[in-house]
């Protein structure tokens, strides 16, 4: 008897939680939808104003008046030092960068979490490399690293350098 209370409280609870998130899931899929097509945009804003982005297996095709301008491809760095590093790198059809976001991290707030452009513009130095770019940190590269996060800088410059040599 003493246990039929709390394990009924705790059903109740895990019931409550799973209805919770059926109810619920519908519109985190949404904002999630919503914002990375307002990120894929903002990425290739200064390639056209009304782009038309295509879903692909490995990303996005941006279109321009039904042409190909622009790709969106999909990269995630398993070298991060705190794991997984998503990216988003867009670069024209001529395999040049017009910029990179990140979307998913774990990196070490305060140290790592510089690689998120909301907190430092340490990724827009990526804008205009190509493939025949030097994919090294500084002083022997032209990456700048990130100061306390060595890792992370390698992981993210090495994992943009393989979207272009693909």
């Amino acid at each position: 008897m003493k246990l039929l209370k709390p394990a009924l409280l705790a059903l109740s609870c895990a019931l409550l939680l799973a209805g919770m998130n059926l109810q619920t899931r519908g519109v985190i899929d949404e904002n999630q939808t919503f914002f990375e097509q307002k990120l894929l945009r903002q990425m290739v804003s200064e390639l056209t104003n009304s782009p038309e982005i295509v879903d692909t297996e490995t990303g996005y095709k941006v279109l321009d008046d039904q042409e190909t301008v622009a790709l969106i491809q999909r990269a995630v760095t398993e070298k991060g030092y705190n794991g997984d590093i998503n990216l988003l790198v867009a670069y024209t059809t001529d395999r040049e960068i017009i910029s990179v976001r990140v979307t998913e991290h774990r990196e070490t707030p305060g140290i790592g979490d510089d690689i998120d452009i909301s907190i430092s513009p340490w990724i827009s130095q990526f804008q205009g490399k190509t493939a025949d770019s030097e994919w090294s940190l500084a002083p022997a590269g032209e990456i700048d690293g990130i100061t306390g996060a060595t890792i992370t800088s390698r992981a993210v410059t090495v994992a943009v350098s393989e979207v272009l040599t693909r």
